[in-house]
C-alpha cells in the first residue's frame, strides 16, 4: 500500500473521528478533521488539494455528507471520497456510489475489516487524486479563455485539420498555426495529445457530473448546489 500524505475525515461523531484516526495511522501522515461540512468548506482550494481523499459521513449537522459530495462534484474539487457512516439505507449507498464514492463503510463493521477496507481504498484514492490535481490546474487555465479561444479549443479537440478551422474561423493557415501553439501554452500541454488526455481526465475523474466545453460559453461556470437531506 501506497502511504499517502493527508486524509480528511468529515464526521459529527468524536468517537468515530477517533477509530479512523487511528485506523488510518499506517496509510496516512496527517488526518484533518472536521465535525461538519461547513468546516470542511471554509478551507481554500488550495488547502482541498493537499488532501487525498476524504473520509464522509452521510449524517451531519447542516449540509449532509452527500449534500457535500454533489457541491464537490458540481465544483469540480476536493479529494475522491470514501462513506463511513452508521447510515445504511440502500438509496443512500446508491447515491453516494454513483456520485463516484470510492467505498461506503457501515460503522458496525470490525476494525480489523475497516482498517483493511480503508487501505483498499486509499490505494484507489491516491491515483485519482493525482489526476484530479491535473483537472483542476486544467480548468483554472481553461476559465481565462476568451469565448473565441474556446471555440478554437473544441475544433481542435474535434480532430479538425488546420484547413478545417481556418475555414470555420476565417482565419489563414499562419494563425491557426500561431493561435495552436498559444493555446497549448495557455493550458499547460505539451502538444495535442497532451491536451486531449487532459480533456479525457476531466471526464473520467468526475463521472457523476460531467460537463462539456459546449455547455457554457465561459467555461467553467460555477453551479450554486443545494445541501441533499439525509
Amino acid at each position: 500500500m501506497q502511504r499517502a500524505r493527508t486524509a480528511f475525515v468529515v464526521h459529527q461523531s468524536e468517537s468515530s473521528r477517533r477509530i479512523l484516526r487511528r485506523n488510518l495511522e499506517d496509510a496516512v501522515e496527517r488526518v484533518s478533521e472536521f465535525s461538519s461540512a461547513e468546516k470542511f468548506l471554509a478551507l481554500s482550494e488550495q488547502q482541498m488539494l493537499a488532501g487525498c481523499c476524504m473520509i464522509l459521513d452521510v449524517q451531519l449537522p447542516g449540509i449532509s455528507g452527500l449534500g457535500l459530495q454533489e457541491i464537490l462534484n458540481r465544483h469540480r474539487m476536493g479529494p475522491p471520497l470514501i462513506f463511513f457512516s452508521v447510515v445504511t439505507e440502500t438509496r443512500f449507498v446508491i447515491q453516494a456510489m454513483k456520485g463516484g464514492a470510492l467505498d461506503f463503510i457501515t460503522e458496525s463493521i470490525g476494525e480489523e475489516d475497516l482498517r483493511a477496507r480503508l487501505a483498499q481504498a486509499i490505494d484507489l484514492a491516491i491515483p485519482l487524486h493525482a489526476d484530479r490535481t491535473v483537472v483542476q490546474d486544467f480548468e483554472t487555465r481553461m476559465a481565462s479563455l476568451t469565448p473565441g479561444e474556446l471555440r478554437f479549443l473544441r475544433l481542435l479537440l474535434d480532430g479538425q485539420t488546420p484547413k478545417e478551422i481556418a475555414d470555420q474561423m476565417e482565419i489563414c493557415l499562419a494563425t491557426v498555426t500561431r493561435r495552436r501553439k498559444e493555446t497549448l501554452q495557455k493550458l499547460g500541454a505539451a502538444n495535442l495529445i497532451d491536451l486531449a488526455r487532459k480533456d479525457w481526465l476531466r471526464e473520467r475523474v468526475w463521472p457523476a457530473h460531467r460537463r462539456s466545453i459546449d455547455s457554457a460559453p465561459h467555461f467553467p461556470r460555477a453551479r450554486a448546489a443545494s445541501g441533499v437531506e439525509s
